[in-house]
């Protein structure tokens, strides 16, 4: 019988395989290290927004992300979100609330100075501290050929009774604080006080095992306001940590953990998109250590 030939040679394959086992990665590059020296912040200004027909917006609380907002016409309001400063992280936080004399049905549409896109989901709560997602018949991201939708469209039915409108279902400080409370509950939790924020907020660190510091472990969360999936993620792994099963008891008698739920207070109180109230990213000033937080 005739053997068959291979229609194609089987020798690059073999050199590529052989350069792949012996290259080497020459891992990453030198790290850019970036000036962390106080920037200018533009403070929004906490205000009620009177729209007409008895309608009204507001950034009057923690957490809140709204510069502007505008009546375009009987079923359109325009909301302007802008950053604390640039250069920025073009992903928009954004928080407000809203309420009207009478029933109303609007379309919301969300826009970001051409300093962003679009990126969260909108949620929606009548207490401003539960939250749900909004229902995607309500909510139109329009395409673009390239890049994030620099807009967003909202409807919204208003009534006498406030509607929080916001970017994640967590907002400002005050669910941080309640859960700090609840694991000081633990007899091997403790809180360390290590100094104030930009602001002047309270900077602390929770102590959590009963180790002798040996060996220790550092676990930061919301360096960046928005991040609050990083945040659920930590609370998780902590509320592992801090039960009363076999595994967490060995955890917590050879490690210490060292736990700042909240780095950047100033920057969730005021509805960042990304940096602290010194206009700074504080994953960036790891290195001079130029703002009080790091």
């Amino acid at each position: 019988m005739k053997r068959l030939k291979p229609s194609f040679s089987l020798l690059p394959l073999l050199i590529l395989l052989a350069c792949k086992s012996t290259a080497q990665w020459e891992g990453q590059e030198p790290i850019q290290i970036v000036e962390t020296i106080d920037l200018p912040v533009q403070i929004q200004t906490k205000q009620t927004f009177d729209l007409g027909n008895g309608l009204y917006f507001s950034n009057q609380m923690e957490g809140a992300r709204l510069n502007d907002a505008l009546r375009l016409n009987d079923s359109l309001i325009r909301v302007t979100i802008l950053p604390e400063n640039e250069p920025i992280n073009p992903s928009p936080w954004y928080a407000f609330k809203l309420w009207s004399a009478e029933p109303q049905n609007f379309w919301i549409e969300f826009t970001y100075g051409e300093r962003g896109f679009h990126r969260y989901y909108p949620k929606f709560s009548l207490d401003g501290k539960v939250f749900s997602n909004m229902d995607s018949s309500d909510f139109f991201l329009p395409k673009t050929e390239s890049g994030g939708p620099k807009s967003a469209f909202l409807k919204v039915n208003s009534q006498s009774d406030t509607l929080w409108i916001a970017a994640q279902d967590r907002m400002g400080t005050e669910h941080v604080e309640e859960w700090k409370k609840a694991l000081l509950q633990k007899d091997f939790v403790e809180v360390i006080p290590i100094g104030k924020s930009k602001a002047g907020r309270p900077l602390e660190v929770l102590k959590i095992g009963e180790a002798d510091d040996s060996e220790m472990l550092m676990v930061i969360s919301m360096q960046h306001p928005p991040e609050l999936t990083g945040y659920l993620a930590m609370q998780a792994f902590m509320e592992e940590i801090i039960k009363d099963s076999p595994e967490a008891r060995k955890f917590r008698s050879k490690y210490n953990l060292y736990l700042m739920p909240q780095m950047n207070p100033d920057g969730v109180a005021n509805g960042h998109w990304r940096h602290n109230l010194g206009g700074i990213d504080l994953n960036r000033d790891w290195v001079n250590f130029n703002q009080p937080e790091t």
